[in-house]
């Protein structure tokens, strides 16, 4: 989980009812020196990743982009990375909704158990907190919770009668 989040965007494209930001950037700051940023760009059709979308991974030695129909590794100028070209066949998450059947019927813990779709989930809605809020979040991975209390509503749900959460 990251140390620290920073979202910053708004609504400067599309012009509807909706609450959720076009443009989008957020910062993530990891425990031991690693930092990871996200982009949304809704109003443009020139994305920096082929096919629009994807994960670029940049390190000292190369880079990594990975979408769902490609995994590129391109190296950094004098290291011995090679370059590969992987062309996946996960054939838009079959092999998730396979592997989630058979976990049914076998009680097996799935490939995407709860645990750490929580955590790909929490850090989602922690940026989204910090973008809502427009503070700089610290996460507390031990509690977990945020240190800044005032941006708890935010990652909570008010929930309809009659339903309700009890932990």
């Amino acid at each position: 989980m990251p140390k620290s989040i920073t979202a910053l965007g708004g609504k400067y494209y599309v012009k509807d009812n909706r609450d959720t930001p076009d443009t989008l950037m957020v910062t993530y700051e990891y425990p031991k020196g690693f930092v990871a940023t996200f982009e949304a760009m809704s109003g443009t059709s020139q994305s920096p990743y082929p096919n629009g979308a994807g994960a670029l991974f940049c390190g000292t030695k190369g880079r990594l982009f990975v979408s769902r129909s490609v995994a590129q590794i391109e190296p950094e100028n004098g290291s011995d990375v090679e370059v590969q070209a992987i062309k996946p066949s996960n054939n838009m998450n079959m092999a998730h909704w396979a592997n989630f059947i058979e976990c049914i019927k076998t009680r097996e813990k799935p490939i995407s158990d709860v645990e750490t779709c929580f955590k790909t989930t929490a850090v989602c809605q922690l940026a989204n907190a910090s973008y809502r809020s427009k503070l700089r979040l610290d996460w507390d991975d031990a509690k977990p919770a945020t240190e800044q209390k005032e941006v708890r509503p935010y990652l909570m749900y008010e929930y309809r009668k009659p339903w309700k959460l009890v932990v």
